[in-house]
């Protein structure tokens, strides 16, 4: 379908490739399982992923920097909770070992990489802080698909921003129309790669958002690359 004019593919890394979710959950229990009871780890990771994603958001507002989020999302929730916070630095460099040390990818992420990895060059663009991307991309085993690696981290902005999607291209020496962006946020990855000129294909497998004709393709599983290109 896109065969003729994409040359370069990147993807998203988080929740379209590398099983975040699954990969957050996992680490927060294990880390805090020595800190709080059973159902207070459960209130806790509610809370957390209410708090992560409002300072995420005021992150790419330049509101918030990348090391105080790393702690403060941690401290506030033990604050909104009413329970004890422990060293929320301690236990913020613990959670980002163990879960960047995490191996969950997404179903068909390897397969569809090797298989498209044969007749165009891959690269992975992804918000996030690059040591703990590069550390998941070796964990799962992907890194040897990418050629080109970008993260927001490194760039000094977040997508949607055109800044990060432009830098990509200049790294891919690769024209707009030429390339193509794979991601799970229709805000952050389809509205980002369309704004850039690129083709935009969304991974959506629960089919949360609405349609739109916005989006060049509309996928719920990653083995759909392999007909589209």
């Amino acid at each position: 379908m896109f065969r003729d004019r994409i040359k370069t593919i990147f993807f998203d890394l988080d929740n379209t490739l590398f099983d975040h979710a699954r990969a957050e959950r996992t680490a927060l229990v294990e880390i805090l399982n020595s800190h709080l009871q059973d159902g207070a780890v459960e209130l806790f990771v509610a809370a957390y992923h209410r708090v992560n994603a409002m300072l995420w958001r005021q992150m790419a507002e330049g509101e918030i920097a990348a090391e105080a989020l790393k702690v403060q999302r941690f401290k506030m929730v033990f604050d909104e909770l009413g329970l004890p916070s422990p060293d929320c630095v301690a236990l913020s460099q613990d959670y980002l070992e163990v879960y960047s040390g995490m191996a969950f990818t997404v179903p068909g992420a390897r397969e569809v990489l090797a298989d498209l990895s044969k007749n165009y060059v891959l690269g992975v663009l992804s918000n996030g802080f690059p040591p703990v991307q590069r550390n998941k991309l070796a964990a799962t085993g992907l890194e040897s698909f990418f050629v080109h690696q970008v993260f927001s981290g490194d760039v000094g902005a977040m997508k949607p921003s055109r800044k990060i999607f432009d830098f990509a291209a200049d790294l891919s020496a690769a024209a707009p129309g030429h390339l193509a962006y794979v991601g799970d946020s229709f805000e952050s990855d389809v509205v980002g790669a369309k704004n850039a000129g690129w083709l935009a294909i969304f991974f959506d497998p629960e089919n949360t958002v609405p349609l739109s004709n916005q989006a060049d393709a509309r996928i719920s599983s990653l083995s759909e690359l392999t007909i589209l290109f």
